[in-house]
């Protein structure tokens, strides 16, 4: 859960597959602005089709209730990752990396910047495949300039760049550049950036870099300048420089941990340390019940989850389907999606 919906998760019965299901929290029901941002995230998702970006398949309401229904991704995230094995080794980093900017690169495309690029937000499938989440803040060419006040700051301190700090509102895909570059050190570091200012916090501080293959040095260094001006262009450019750094990186280790199986070995009922900072579109980076125990999820104030009981014959009608609908209503269920998901 985060402070802009929660997540639960909840299972397809026509595909037998998982989805994820993101409901707006009913407490922010009166601020407009955020409504549509939550929308626009479903928008932005669903507009950019790319195998490292998480599918959108529907955007609803249920009296007044936004919800989105998602991609389940049930391998955690990159924060899981790194909590659970420490920081990775840096081919496995930079190969990781190769995929997030490959997904940038599509949303840039699109003219969709993410600003808010950080290891929760990167989610992993069971079978490792990367995937860029949670773009509830993304600017969209000039039409959010509406949506965010010229000196409103959104993001998360360490990642974001000076100017996204001052002026969120005029950033541009070199800011996501810059977020990227944070998150390769911070993959092979397992910590979070510890000021607010990256290039200042390496250059007064430089055995922060100790964990990173000195031929990495100063691409990240360009890709976190503080001026836009003197970072890579492009994220073709930062790529080229980490393509050619890669023969030169140590070979992984034999015992390296495979990518996505980070929650076969964490307590589920164990605290998210402070260094990990839960996203509000994130199921795979929160320990989300298994179908069987969905019922069990807490939902946002006004809402409830009815899920069928597991140990009774399915309807014919309506075999297992997960329904959201509101609290106060005597109305029948309302199923989550027009297009069936459930």
């Amino acid at each position: 859960a985060g402070a802009m919906g929660t997540v639960v998760r909840a299972r397809d019965t026509r595909l037998k597959l998982p989805r994820a299901i993101k409901v707006f929290n009913p407490e922010l029901l009166e601020h407009k602005d955020l409504i549509q941002r939550f929308e626009n995230e479903a928008s932005i998702m669903a507009g950019i089709d790319h195998p490292n970006i998480v599918r959108v398949f529907d955007i609803a309401e249920v009296e007044g209730h936004f919800y989105i229904v998602l991609e389940w991704i049930g391998g955690g995230s990159l924060s899981d990752h790194t909590y659970i094995y420490g920081g990775m080794p840096a081919r496995q980093a930079v190969e990781v990396i190769f995929d997030v900017c490959s997904a940038l690169e599509k949303a840039h495309l699109k003219g969709v910047i993410h600003r808010d690029i950080k290891p929760d937000n990167i989610l992993l499938t069971n079978d490792g495949i990367v995937k860029v989440a949670d773009f509830g803040i993304a600017h969209i060419n000039d039409e959010d300039r509406r949506l965010t006040g010229a000196q409103q700051t959104l993001g998360t301190l360490g990642y974001m760049s000076p100017e996204q700090v001052y002026e969120a509102a005029t950033v541009d895909e070199r800011s996501d550049l810059h977020g990227v570059a944070v998150m390769l050190w911070a993959l092979m570091s397992a910590k979070h950036p510890p000021g607010t200012s990256f290039i200042n916090d390496i250059e007064h501080h430089p055995e922060l870099l100790d964990c990173v293959p000195k031929i990495l040095h100063p691409i990240i260094k360009k890709a976190t300048a503080y001026s836009p001006k003197e970072r890579y262009q492009t994220l073709q450019g930062f790529v080229f420089e980490l393509k050619t750094a890669f023969s030169e990186l140590p070979e992984l280790p034999e015992d390296t941990p495979v990518l996505g199986s980070a929650l076969d070995h964490k307590d589920p009922s164990e605290p998210r340390p402070d260094l990990i900072t839960p996203t509000d579109a994130n199921p795979g980076a929160t320990f989300v019940p298994d179908k069987t125990e969905v019922d069990k999820q807490t939902m946002p104030h006004g809402l409830k989850l009815i899920v069928p009981d597991s140990n009774k014959s399915e309807s014919a009608t309506d075999p297992g389907a997960v329904s959201i609908v509101s609290a106060n209503t005597t109305a029948s269920p309302k199923r989550v999606s027009e297009t069936e998901v459930y």
